[in-house]
């Protein structure tokens, strides 16, 4: 049992130091600009019945649409 614990131990701190070293700073030449969601061309969608008392929306990270049907089906700039 104590040798199985010796090994858990070195493992655990193997594991801790690979992940330590491999973590590094990204450098960012310039700062991501923050989304203006007052701005309606942020949105995929509005709301157009404005006759309820709550507001509710949704976030998707992944959502967009395409301009035009012949895009490809991923995102990209």
């Amino acid at each position: 049992m104590n040798d199985i614990l010796k090994l858990l131990i070195s493992f655990f701190v193997m594991l801790f130091l690979t992940l330590l070293i491999s973590c590094e700073k990204i450098p960012m030449d310039e700062p991501v600009p923050f989304t203006d969601y007052s701005n309606p061309e942020h949105w995929l969608s509005l709301p157009t019945d404005l006759s309820k008392d709550v507001d509710v929306f949704y976030v998707y990270p992944t959502a967009w649409y395409k301009e035009v049907a012949s895009e490809p089906n991923f995102f990209g700039q």
